[in-house]
């Protein structure tokens, strides 16, 4: 009798196992891996993907927006049921979107890219505070900035060259053009300062550049850590955490020159000014945010100019 027990556990451990690996490879022969090698192939992989998440068009504008940022190292979507992956030049699979409801901490602290991509950066003036938690850029996929600029501080530190600004050498991340952004921000902020010398007291000292650390109260990794942000004059630039006296931040940000702002932007660097969590002095290289600005204001145009034809004709 004993052994005939003996016998059962061992079968159903044998079903058990048998159950798994077959699931296994369902899963694996469910999956859709689309390697894009000229990325004007990205619109048509993107129509024929079979995945609810791609039904949402913000989520094409999304990927879109990631891979016209990041040519070099996005080289693929991967679909398994409802999740989407990005295949990167590395190796790694970055989840999308991970499907969860998360708070603002949440979608801080454990950002996807959808996470990442969520709120829309607005150009120019800042004409209000911005809402509460409103940080566009603020969430980062940490893995996804590794397997561009660097998985740890010794590779990050290998993609690093000097970049002249303004006279001083500052060390930025070669890989996916933001040395190459900071060394035109140099080039119209060394013309821009030409004629407004007064802007000097903004820019001067600086405030640094690479710098392998953490976000001040946090255990994320800051984008210094990429050699992919630039702080300005700390003393011209408030930081929310420094912060503790009450005094009114919008007059701040509106003082803040505009020009100096407007090169930046320009470059694909968004600024610290605009978040909720405010942090004045600081410029950080971020083509995709910028990227699906773009792609935003062609599809209104579009809209517009379908809807002038509409009516005229």
């Amino acid at each position: 009798m004993e052994l005939e027990f003996l016998n059962l556990k061992k079968l159903f451990k044998y079903w058990i196992i048998s159950v798994l690996i077959c699931l296994f490879f369902s899963l694996q022969s469910a999956a859709e891996d689309y390697f894009i090698e000229n990325i004007t192939d990205l619109p048509a992989i993107l129509m024929k993907l079979k995945s609810d998440t791609l039904k949402n068009g913000i989520a094409r504008m999304d990927i879109t927006s990631l891979f016209y940022s990041y040519p070099e190292y996005c080289t693929g979507i991967s679909v398994r049921g409802k999740n989407i992956f990005l295949l990167m030049s590395n190796g790694k699979r970055i989840l999308y979107d991970d499907h969860k409801v998360k708070s603002y901490l949440e979608e801080i602290e454990n950002a996807d890219l959808q996470d990442m991509l969520d709120q829309p950066y607005i150009l120019g003036k800042v004409t209000t505070d911005p809402l509460q938690d409103f940080n566009p850029g603020g969430g980062r996929q940490i893995y996804f900035f590794k397997a561009v600029y660097g998985r740890d501080r010794l590779k990050a530190s290998e993609n690093l060259v000097p970049v002249n600004f303004l006279g001083k050498q500052l060390l930025f991340n070669k890989r996916n053009g933001a040395a190459e952004a900071l060394k035109r921000v140099n080039r119209e902020l060394s013309v821009l300062l030409k004629h407004n010398p007064q802007l000097k007291k903004y820019i001067f000292p600086v405030g640094g550049t690479f710098n392998w650390r953490n976000i001040a109260g946090s255990n994320r990794l800051s984008p210094h850590a990429f050699g992919i942000a630039i702080d300005l004059n700390s003393r011209r630039g408030a930081y929310w955490r420094w912060d503790a006296n009450g005094r009114t931040i919008f007059s701040m940000r509106q003082k803040y020159p505009l020009e100096i702002i407007s090169v930046f932007e320009k470059n694909n660097f968004i600024w610290g000014g605009k978040w909720f969590f405010y942090d004045l002095m600081h410029f950080e290289y971020r083509p995709e945010i910028f990227m699906k600005n773009r792609i935003i204001h062609l599809l209104v145009v579009s809209v517009l100019f379908s809807m002038n034809c509409c009516l005229s004709g």
